[in-house]
This record gives structure tokens, C-alpha cells and sequence, in this order.
């Protein structure tokens, strides 16, 4: 493979890996804004081959849902309505770069909001006994 002129003798298909995050913000009367960040980046061995960055956003009127229950919708429920859309947008712009996408096609929001909403444990220091 040949890149900038050099030649590669790296695998055709690059290690993937991907990490979001979600943005909520309220805009009053029940509306709100989730924007979906994705980013997927492929690597070879000898270094970094593509990074692609989507912002995929929403509206959403959310109405009868307080406390936890709303958290749930914003941060599970309406990022995994955004995903397909911005998993698409993604995808399209590593095939026109040539690499094959490797995205899936579901994510379970629902786990990590679960490790986010998880109390850290406070360890307390040790006194040494004197």
C-alpha cells in the first residue's frame, strides 16, 4: 500500500477502535439537545491510518419523566437513537478513505451509563499505628 508516496507493508485493515460521549443540554419547555460524539480511529502497527469525529445531534420534547428516569432517556435512550445515524456518517467517510468500517451496529448506552452512575469507593488512607 502506498501512502504519501512511501510504501506500506502494513495489514490492509487496521485495528479499530471507538469511544463516544453524549452532551445533554435543556432548552426549556421539556425540549432538550443530545448531541452523540463518535469517534473511531484505525491504527496499523507503525502508527495511526484514519481518525473520523461525528457530532450527530437531536430534539427531543421528553415530557412525565423525573429524577433517574429522565436521566435514563437523555443519556440512554436518545443517544441510542442518534447512534445509527452517526455510525452511518462515520462509516461512509472510512469507506471514501479507502478502509473498510468496522463499527457495530447497536451500542447498549444502558452500560455505561451504569459505570458512570456507580459510586466510587472512598478507600481511607491507613494511620500507621504508633
Amino acid at each position: 500500500m502506498e501512502v504519501n508516496g512511501t510504501s506500506h507493508q502494513e495489514s490492509p485493515k487496521p485495528t479499530v477502535t471507538f469511544a463516544f460521549d453524549t452532551t445533554v443540554t435543556y432548552l426549556g419547555e421539556a425540549a432538550y439537545e443530545v448531541i452523540l460524539r463518535l469517534q473511531v480511529e484505525g491504527h496499523w502497527s507503525s502508527g495511526p491510518c484514519y481518525l473520523c469525529e461525528v457530532h450527530q445531534a437531536g430534539f427531543f420534547l421528553i415530557r412525565g419523566f423525573q429524577g433517574r428516569a429522565l436521566d435514563v432517556v437523555l443519556e440512554v435512550n436518545s443517544p441510542f437513537q442518534l447512534f445509527p445515524y452517526a455510525a452511518n456518517a462515520a462509516n461512509t467517510s472510512i469507506r471514501r478513505a479507502g478502509f473498510t468500517p468496522e463499527l457495530p451496529e447497536r451500542v447498549d448506552f444502558g452500560v455505561f451509563f451504569q459505570r458512570r452512575r456507580l459510586p466510587r469507593l472512598e478507600v481511607p488512607p491507613r494511620v500507621p499505628r504508633v
